[in-house]
This record gives structure tokens, sequence and C-alpha cells, in this order.
């Protein structure tokens, strides 16, 4: 993950044992506290659950009319009975994958995600292995979905998520408390058309995560301020090139090159170009090169990718021969 703001940047504090911030376009990490720290997740592992789901309908091999058989297991061990969250599915019902996903999304229905499960993967076990391979996918080593209510069987039950209450621009996405994990959120807002992400795990009570995560959320929306590094196209640095053309390629970000900064602070902001270089040629325009690294106070806050901006053909026999002799003489410069 991505080091936040030094401690002297960010003057925040939070009861939340666990936080993270990060601005949703350029990936900048607001603020952190111990965010790498294992923790359990609670419900908000659901969200994998729906992540699953989604790249499902994405590639067609679900559709949101295709309909799931609510088994004993789901009943018994995710409905009413079990004293956890539910949507009061029937035993035995066939309920459409549009109303599952809003079970599990706004409900935190544990019937509704064993349902899925089942019908996805036969059992809970093997989608599981699922939820594990997409995380592998997403390197999670260590579209949003939300309503304020929903009624399913006429029971209405509102959204535990308290930021959607709130007049913040909250769209999503999950709460989720044990006893082990304490309360925990993921949320979402957008304001004037920057998204701001927030994780938080282990707070005391309902009350206390409402608070901190409103407290959170306003101040990363106030305390920063986007910056603009590298305009669409415009040369961010060049690398060097072994056996082309020409001796280096101009390296590009795809578009704007931004990132969101403490209120006063970008003239201490420090790029660095990283590569596996020199490039041997040939290079095709929006090839992958490297990767330009921010960072402030010494501490990198954010990577963001570089490309090719021009083709580079190999070059002629000459020109590969000095560069050959070059790497030899001089383990390249």
């Amino acid at each position: 993950m991505l080091a936040a703001f030094p401690a002297a940047a960010q003057r925040f504090e939070t009861k939340a044992r666990h936080a993270l911030l990060m601005d949703a376009e350029t990936q900048t990490a607001l603020f952190q506290k111990a965010a790498d720290e294992r923790t359990p997740p609670a419900s908000m592992a659901k969200l994998m659950t729906v992540l699953v789901v989604f790249e499902a309908l994405k590639s067609g091999q679900l559709s949101l009319d295709d309909e799931f058989v609510v088994s004993e297991n789901a009943w018994r061990n995710g409905g009413a009975n079990s004293g956890g969250s539910t949507m009061f599915a029937k035993v035995g019902s066939s309920v459409k994958l549009s109303d599952l996903l809003r079970g599990i999304i706004v409900q935190s229905g544990n019937d509704a995600c064993i349902t899925v499960a089942e019908g996805m993967a036969g059992t809970e076990s093997a989608f599981a292995a699922m939820m594990n391979a997409e995380g592998r996918k997403l390197k999670l080593e260590n579209s949003l979905f939300s309503e304020k209510d929903f009624t399913w069987n006429k029971i209405r039950q509102r959204n535990r998520n308290p930021l959607l209450a709130m007049n913040i621009g909250a769209d999503g996405l999950k709460t989720g408390y044990t006893d082990a994990s304490g309360y925990g959120l993921v949320g979402s807002a957008v304001q004037d058309g920057q998204r701001l992400i927030t994780v938080m795990n282990g707070m005391s009570s309902e009350k206390e995560r409402a608070e901190e995560a409103r407290k959170l959320m306003d101040w990363g929306f106030r305390a920063f301020e986007k910056v603009t590094l590298f305009g669409k196209d415009e040369v961010v640095a060049e690398a060097s090139v072994f056996g082309g053309d020409r001796a280096t390629v101009p390296l590009v970000g795809k578009g704007e090159v931004d990132m969101f900064v403490p209120r006063g602070s970008r003239d201490l902001i420090k790029g660095r170009v990283v590569y596996q270089g020199p490039v041997a040629a040939p290079i095709d325009a929006g090839q992958p090169i490297g990767s330009l690294q921010i960072s402030l106070n010494d501490q990198v806050l954010q990577q963001t990718p570089l490309y090719a901006a021009a083709d580079v053909g190999v070059g002629t026999l000459p020109q590969r021969a000095v560069d050959g002799l070059q790497e030899l003489l001089l383990g390249w410069w």
C-alpha cells in the first residue's frame, strides 16, 4: 500500500483503531492509521462477495434476472433464526439476483450471501476460494451500489451506513461489526467531482462509527487541494533506449498527472521516475515503461504509471554496436 502523508502534514486524529482515506481518481492516500495491520473485516468482507458477482455479470456469466434457490442451509444459518443480519428470504424460494444483491449490500443479509455463494459455486467454501482468487488478482495480500432502504417479504429495513443520512454526498458502501473487529465501515462520497473512499475499523459503537467517519470525510474534502503536475501528453521524462534508432524515448502519463496534497504544501512535492532500463528497442507508443513516484518529505505518496509517447524502431548496426560497447564498458549510464 502507498504511504499516506506524514503525521506532521496530516493534523488529524481518529478514535478508529484502523483507518485509511484515499482520493479515488489519483489514488493518493490522504490519511492512514495502522492501515496495513490485519483486522477482522466483519461484514465489510461482503464487498468482495459483491465484486465476484459483478465480475460474473460483466462477463455475461450471470444476469440480474437469474434466480437462485434459498437452501435450508442459507435459511437456517443466515436467516432470522440465526440471529445475524438477514433479508428474510424464505426457504425453498427462488430470488432474483438483483434482489439478492440489494439484500447483501443494503441489509447485509447473510442468507443472501449464502444463497449467492451456493448458486455460483455449489458451496460456501468453493465460493470463498473464488473470493480469494479475486483478491489475488487485485493484489490484496494483507460501479457502486447503495440504497437507503430495501423492502423484502413486506419487511422494510434501513441501510446501516450512517454516511448516507449525512449531507456529504455519500453513496456507499458497507458497514460491519463483530466483537473481535468492533464497528467498521467502508465509505464513499463525492463533492465537486472529487470522490473520497475511506476504510475504518475498530470503533466502539455505532455512534462513534458515524462520528469518526463523518469527521474523516469532512477533513479530507476540506484539507487538501488538487495539483496538476503534468498536463495531458506533457512529457514527464526521457528513458534511455538500448539498440534503438534514437537514444531516448519520451514518457507521459495517461491523461493529466494529478494528485491531492495538503493545502499550502505544493512546493514541497518531489518526483522521481523509476524504470528498468535502458529499455530495449523496438518500443511501441503507449507501451508501459515505468512510473513517476511522487513524494512529500521523503515519503512516497503516489505512483503514476508512465508510457512511451512515441515509437522507437530498431537502430542501425552501427547504432546498436555503440550501445553494446557502452553497456560493456560503462554498465550503462
